[in-house]
């Protein structure tokens, strides 16, 4: 199977995504394994003295590498942020005591303190399971660092950008 297919095959995964996250792992470990039997030394200039053309196409598959691993990132950060999306607005923003905040049938969503705690909880679920299924798989730590603060900057823009476009918070008579 060629890298491509894997990523249009994992395009097109489950809801959760999580054999995403899998094959980020392998690709990036696969990457570094690669790196290190072309560069002995760690020195992109230093090879080893073999053919000019194993070399030639030891470049190529790392540059696939990499751009597979760019696609499987981008793919799972996709994933991830549809399934934050939908818990964010009750979680961040109907949990906080806003007055006058009314949802689009008219009534007040002031949930039960109840209700407020598990939106909390699912939000917080939603975002530690992703995490820890990354250091599962072993993925390198400043992956794993940038996917979580990429997650936390989503929900703050987004958050935002959800109270400007309410009706009640776009005046100058606050």
């Amino acid at each position: 199977m060629s890298l491509k297919k894997l990523g249009r095959l994992l395009n097109s995964t489950s809801e959760e995504g999580y054999p995403v996250a899998y094959w980020l792992s392998n690709s990036q470990e696969l990457s570094v394994i690669l790196q290190t039997a072309a560069y002995p030394s760690g020195d992109p200039r230093r090879r080893h003295s073999y053919d000019e053309g194993l070399n030639l196409r030891i470049d190529h598959q790392l540059k696939e590498l990499d751009s597979l691993v760019k696609d499987l990132y981008q793919t799972w950060v996709k994933i991830r942020r549809s399934v934050v999306s939908r818990l964010f607005v009750a979680a961040v923003i109907e949990n906080q005591s806003l007055q006058e905040y009314h949802c689009r049938a008219g009534r007040s969503i002031t949930p039960s303190s109840s209700e407020k705690g598990k939106a909390l909880e699912d939000l917080l679920l939603a975002l530690h399971r992703p995490v820890k299924t990354m250091r599962g798989y072993h993925t390198d730590e400043a992956i794993t660092r940038q996917f979580a603060s990429e997650m936390m900057r989503y929900i703050g823009v987004s958050a935002f950008n959800n109270l400007l476009m309410r009706k009640n918070f776009c005046t100058w008579k606050r």
